[in-house]
């Protein structure tokens, strides 16, 4: 299981103005190799701008600055697909193509946050979704399998099981 840690801190000029246009409370999203919680570090992976691209970082995540969500369903070769890209440059033109205008252009060896992590796993056209997206389609996921579950459970019959003793005539 991974973790997605999508950033809500003030942060800097960038992250503001991607909370701005976006209408959303993220700015930005790492994928965490396995399940984190508030004050751990990890190693995530995502693409930044104030890295350069697509890198791997030891992150401390605080509920003031990170909002943590766990992601079973996830392709189990989501952390490994990042890394194959490790080292390509952050998309600024892709981010201004297909997040500014309305074009939906992107680059094919450069990524932002976002759209590396949609890809790997598996939504399409990532180059489309914004961190804030992206959270709503995690949300709307766990939503669908949740109601999956409910519905395979009210299918399937329940056992009666008589309380112990019941039955037995005591002696």
């Amino acid at each position: 299981m991974i973790t997605l840690a999508f950033y809500r801190g003030r942060g800097r000029l960038f992250d503001r103005f991607v909370r701005l246009w976006t209408r959303s409370a993220y700015s930005h999203v790492e994928l965490v190799e396995r399940v984190v919680g508030y004050g751990e570090t990890a190693t995530a992976w995502s693409s930044s701008p104030r890295d350069g691209g697509v890198r791997s970082k030891a992150i401390t995540f605080t509920a003031d600055k990170w909002e943590l969500v766990p992601v079973d369903w996830a392709p189990t070769d989501a952390p490994g697909r990042i890394s194959l890209d490790a080292g390509a440059k952050y998309d600024w033109l892709g981010i201004l193509l297909s997040q500014i205008l309305p074009i939906q252009w992107h680059s094919d060896d450069r990524w932002f946050c976002s759209e590396i992590i949609a890809d790997v796993l598996d939504f399409p056209d990532p180059h489309t979704i914004s961190p804030g997206e992206l959270k709503a389609l995690v949300d709307f996921q766990h939503a669908e399998l949740r109601k999956a579950d409910l519905m395979i459970a009210k299918r399937i019959p329940k056992t009666k099981l008589k309380p112990k003793g019941a039955g037995h005539d005591e002696l």
